[in-house]
């Protein structure tokens, strides 16, 4: 229910918790899906496919970009982000 929310809104970006390790993907309509490891227990998997993230507890930051000074008030935005290990 909630994808198809997603997809219906235009969502960007999902971030989420509690896989005990990091995860970056992508739906089939380009929203990326980001899942970020735990701060306490990492649990590694060989079945994942390769990520150019580590595993280790520590944070995601993300940075929101936008840029009200395009056409009509809607200029160029987005985000980044990147997991810091503690």
């Amino acid at each position: 229910v909630a994808l198809d929310l997603f997809r219906r809104y235009g969502v960007d970006a999902a971030f989420v918790g509690h896989f005990h390790q990091n995860l970056v993907s992508r739906t089939e309509w380009g929203m990326d899906h980001v899942i970020t490891g735990p701060l306490s227990m990492v649990f590694e998997s060989s079945g994942k496919p390769k990520q150019d993230e580590g595993n280790g507890r520590g944070v995601r930051v993300v940075e929101v970009r936008v840029d009200t000074n395009g056409t009509n008030g809607k200029g160029a935005s987005g985000f980044s982000h990147r997991f810091e290990l503690l």
